[in-house]
């Protein structure tokens, strides 16, 4: 879900870096090419498998080729997702932000201003091309 949906400020107005990581297995390695298509990111992501670096996806398709890292039995996937700061900006216009995080020296956003959506949002899938 986008951080926006969040009932959590912290997370709700967030700007900046999350890693998302999950676990999963082979147990014999495909024959063909191996992408992870994330699908809908905000607003670009690294992926990483198995500690390797297989790129950055900033636009649609976001899809990377993780085929060389991958390894029979377990993997490790590593998403780290990086959004921009407008929400952030707006979260701290918000009446109840107890202290602000960021300055502008220009007020590009008011507490009112539309929130972005923010984060992975998925689904992500894991496919094999034979």
């Amino acid at each position: 879900m986008s951080y926006t949906e969040s009932n959590d400020p912290g997370v709700k107005y967030f700007s900046g870096q999350a890693v998302y990581s999950n676990v999963f297995s082979f147990d014999e390695l495909p024959t063909g090419k191996v992408f992870i298509d994330l699908r809908d990111v905000r607003e670009l992501a690294r992926v990483r498998a198995n500690g390797e670096d297989c790129g950055v996806v900033w636009k649609k398709p976001f899809r990377a080729d993780i085929t060389d890292a991958l390894q029979k039995g377990e993997n490790r996937l590593e998403i780290a997702v990086i959004n921009t700061w407008p929400n952030r900006l707006i979260g701290d216009q918000q009446p109840d932000c107890p202290h602000k995080i960021t300055y502008t020296s220009h007020p590009f956003f008011t507490q009112n201003s539309p929130l972005r959506p923010a984060g992975l949002l998925g689904p992500v899938l894991i496919e094999v091309e034979e």
